[in-house]
């Protein structure tokens, strides 16, 4: 006891205190500071040139708590912030109808660029397990051009890029797919030619040297390869099929297949379904033919070459690329577009049974898309149970809509925007048969992009 009394007696004698030492960044200030430390953005720090990221022993909240994140929790030591403790993080988006990256978008994949520069036509097609993206592209200053066919998989990786064809720019050009074959069919010099490329093997077609000018040129293929076609001089619509392996079997023209006892004026509007099943024209009959309307609408059945009904739904009113679906049974088409600037009842619409429902039956995608100023280019796919997707361009939001309508008539779409980080170009809709299935493609002026896509839920 004498001993730790004489300890304090010498140490207050000498007049050494203990003094504790000042923490970097724990002490707040508005001026001045202990020595040997500066006032830095509000507290006291030894280095005057840095400031502290915090003030010791606070803490605050981290992390995100949008979609399935969760906040933590981290602590200020030493003027810099500790670990977030006790968060949960975001994920790699997938289709379970959760925000899994927590980026405040649900079920919304990453995109990235699949071109750069501005090709004068291009196409994404569905191909098993994957995607295929066409282009026609500038080739020289003479005017050439070349048709490229990209083959990608089902995250839109490269497998391999074949040259379709090279020379002057075709008037009229389509292309379609059927498993792993892409084919593609274009009209130059009154003539139209066919190829099909299978990985890098083309195989040429027997040319339709004879066609004519051409306005409308349609391409479709299943079991058969089907061109349709428009002669504007002749007011004629003609119909081609070829056999998978490029040989012509039959040219047919429409309008003679429809038992009207008098020549009928076609080729004022035509089109032809996803799989070639179906063509449908109008014709326009003589003011004595006995016909009650002025404009005839003509389906007919390409397998049988038979008409199935005249009068049909309004598949005239089609904007180029959408085509009419079909079922994966074949049945008739069930999806088109209705086009007049003029008419409430402009839209998109969704038809499960095209020879029965009457246009006031049908079902539109969004009410208040009351005229084709307001939305425009759509394109849509059908997957293998029956359920369409479609998208199209909001003109007033300017902004893409994804879409999916069941098979049935009575089934309600549902509609979800499409982020885009930036542009607003014409969209292709592509079906992979692999999750998660959907593939959006858009142009701008300097590259086409694209996303993989969550059928809307």
């Amino acid at each position: 006891m004498r001993r730790v009394l004489l300890t304090a007696w010498l140490a207050l004698a000498s007049g050494c205190f203990y003094v504790p030492t000042i923490a970097d960044c724990a002490v707040a200030c508005t001026d001045a500071c202990p020595a040997g430390l500066s006032c830095v953005d509000g507290l006291c720090t030894r280095d005057p040139t840095k400031a502290c990221e915090c003030q010791v022993g606070v803490s605050r909240a981290c992390g995100s708590g949008v979609g399935e994140c969760r906040e933590g929790r981290q602590t200020c030591s030493t003027g810099t912030w500790g670990p977030c403790l006790g968060e949960v993080a975001g994920t790699a988006e997938v289709c379970d109808g959760l925000d899994n990256d927590c980026d405040g978008l649900v079920d919304q994949l990453g995109k990235q660029v699949l071109f750069e520069g501005h090709p004068r036509d291009w196409r994404l097609l569905s191909l098993d397990g994957g995607f295929a993206l066409v282009t026609s592209e500038s080739l020289n200053d003479a005017g050439d051009e070349q048709v490229v066919v990209r083959r990608l998989g089902p995250n839109f990786e490269p497998l391999d890029t074949v040259t379709a064809r090279t020379g002057p720019p075709p008037t009229l050009m389509d292309t379609a797919a059927k498993g792993s074959t892409v084919y593609l069919a274009w009209a130059l010099d009154g003539g139209l030619e066919a190829v099909s490329l299978e990985g890098t093997q083309r195989t040429g077609f027997v040319a339709l040297e004879d066609a004519g000018v051409t306005d409308r040129l349609r391409l479709a293929v299943d079991e058969k390869v089907v061109m349709h076609f428009d002669r504007p001089g002749q007011l004629a619509t003609w119909l081609g099929r070829w056999s998978l392996d490029g040989q012509l079997e039959d040219l047919t023209e429409l309008s003679a297949l429809v038992d009207s006892g008098v020549p009928l004026a076609d080729g004022y509007a035509s089109g032809l379904s996803d799989r070639g099943h179906y063509a449908f024209f109008t014709a326009t009959p003589p003011p004595d033919a006995g016909f009650d309307d002025g404009t005839l609408r003509v389906l007919v059945d390409t397998r049988t070459l038979s008409v199935l009904r005249v009068n049909a739904p309004y598949y005239q009113y089609l904007t180029f690329p959408s085509k009419p679906l079909e079922l994966p049974s074949g049945e008739l088409p069930i999806v088109y577009t209705y086009v007049e600037t003029a008419s409430s009842w402009s839209g998109i619409y969704v038809n499960p049974d095209a020879l029965r429902l009457a246009t006031a039956n049908e079902l539109t995608v969004e009410e208040t898309m009351s005229n084709s100023l307001a939305w425009s280019s759509s394109d849509a796919v059908v997957d293998a149970e029956g359920r369409v997707s479609f998208v199209y361009m909001d003109n007033v939001e300017r902004r893409l809509v994804l879409a999916r309508a069941g098979p049935l008539a009575n089934s309600t779409p549902v509609t979800q925007v499409v982020p885009r980080a930036e542009g607003f170009g014409v969209p292709h809709l592509a079906y992979s048969g692999v999750p998660p299935f959907l593939g959006l493609a858009w142009a701008d002026a300097t590259r086409i992009e694209a996303r993989l896509l969550c059928p809307a839920r």
